[in-house]
């Protein structure tokens, strides 16, 4: 396990830190937490680069083009895209 030194004064309880041997080691709850923490901050830039950026010309262009050109159904209303 990779060894790290947790915020002293923290309950190691509550913190996912876990003493042993003379210092303190992250435990999974923590490693949890920040992967929580990254899929979070990678869905919020993933969407605010699909709503705000834009298809470079050529065949990225074509291709959005042809995408919003099928349009169906769904619960009741016409999509596209």
């Amino acid at each position: 396990m990779t060894e790290a030194v947790c915020m002293p004064g923290w309950n190691p309880a509550y913190s996912g830190c876990q003493v042993g041997e003379g210092r303190m080691r992250v435990g999974a709850v923590i490693w949890l937490r920040i992967a929580a923490v990254l899929v979070l901050v990678h869905g919020v830039l993933h969407t605010v680069g699909g709503v705000f950026g834009a298809a470079a010309p050529g065949v990225q262009a074509d291709t959005v083009a042809a995408m919003k050109a099928g349009r169906f159904v769904a619960a009741g209303a016409s999509r596209t895209y």
